[in-house]
């Protein structure tokens, strides 16, 4: 196989992995009626589980091949966007058919939190209350969440990919 045909499979095999793993913690926090709370965990787990995906992307592509600084940001990207999208369908199977009135719960968990924590007014509320609705009715939402994991994906395969770099000149050096 070319070092293209073993970077796409890697991109998919891990891409996947990382989206079945995304989907499955969804699916958990959903059995457990625990999907609306507002969770930091929830969302840094998430982050490990993408910057896992990618070290074990590159380092299986670097074990057995020469790497470019290139292919490594490539294949890291590659496999967060891969999950990203697999995520981004899970999603909207789940607003449109599992839980249709997630957002409508989702809303009324957030008004009770900005009532209970802030100084702002009704008026205010239900205006943040509505853009959360439009935001999670457009494709911008999904769209926004694609781009920021493609973000992450070229931040930890450029770290990652640099570090399989030095340890491969290392190797040879000794």
């Amino acid at each position: 196989m070319t070092s293209k045909e073993i970077s796409k499979s890697i991109i998919l095999k891990y891409g996947f992995l990382l989206g079945l793993v995304s989907i499955a913690m969804s699916v958990v926090l959903y059995s457990q009626n625990k999907h609306l709370e507002q969770n930091q965990a929830v969302g840094i787990i998430s982050i490990l589980f993408i910057l896992i995906a990618i070290i074990l992307g590159i380092r299986t592509f670097a074990k057995n091949n020469s790497m470019s600084f290139g292919e490594g940001l490539k294949i890291g990207i590659g496999i967060a966007v891969v999950g990203a999208l697999m995520i981004t369908g899970y999603n909207y199977i789940f607003t449109t058919y599992i839980e249709p009135d997630f957002i409508r719960q989702l809303g009324e968990v957030q008004r009770a939190a900005m009532e209970n924590s802030s100084d702002l007014t009704t008026e205010q509320i239900d205006a943040r209350i509505e853009k959360l609705e439009e935001g999670a009715n457009s494709f911008i939402t999904p769209a926004i969440g694609i781009v920021f994991t493609a973000f992450l994906g070229f931040v930890f395969s450029a770290i990652t990919t640099v570090v399989f770099i030095k340890i491969n000149e290392s190797k040879q050096v000794a």
